[in-house]
């Protein structure tokens, strides 16, 4: 029987923290945070944590979030 230990709804190679999301994709980590916070990109908090999704970044695409200078 094969046992698989990780949940694949939180699987980490599918999800980024804020600063590794930040750093990819030319953001401030604050600025992620905060939009984390608001819900312009969606995310899923893990203890004090946010981890977002890789694909998140349609959501900035989509015009969900604000433009890239507007809150770094």
């Amino acid at each position: 029987m094969k046992h698989n230990s990780t949940n694949p709804k939180t699987n980490d190679t599918d999800y980024m923290t804020t600063t590794d999301f930040a750093l990819h994709y030319g953001y401030s980590p604050i600025t992620i945070s905060r939009w984390c916070n608001s819900g312009r990109i969606p995310a899923i908090k893990v203890g004090h944590q946010w981890r977002i999704p890789k694909n998140a970044i349609d959501a900035l695409r989509d015009g969900t979030a604000a433009d890239k200078g507007a809150e770094s």
